[in-house]
């Protein structure tokens, strides 16, 4: 499920993400958590202290380059159709040229 948690500056939202992340893994759950690209490495460190080795290692922290490229390698994204009879040809004459 997608939540998000909203609010101005220090209103919480950090540790509101921290306990529904700490119940999740509790739950049996693996959650996963969208930062940008800058706070990943800040966020992973969040989550290890939190959950210690053996909690940290049930959440993924994923930017959004990180995003796309499991979603590429999950459903094959980067993969295209096979090249038609016409298209190796031309490629096979433009190699010998």
């Amino acid at each position: 499920m997608l939540r998000f948690v909203l609010g101005r500056a220090l209103s919480g939202r950090t540790d509101e993400i921290c306990r529904r992340i700490a119940e999740c893994v509790k739950s049996g759950n693996e959650p996963v958590l969208i930062v940008p690209e800058q706070f990943s490495f800040e966020s992973e460190k969040m989550i290890l202290s939190l959950l210690g080795d053996s909690g940290a290692q049930k959440v993924r922290v994923l930017s959004f380059s990180r995003l796309c490229d499991e979603v590429e390698n999950i459903y094959g994204g980067g993969a295209k159709g096979e090249l038609s009879e016409a298209d190796k040809i031309i490629l096979i004459n433009t190699a010998l040229k």
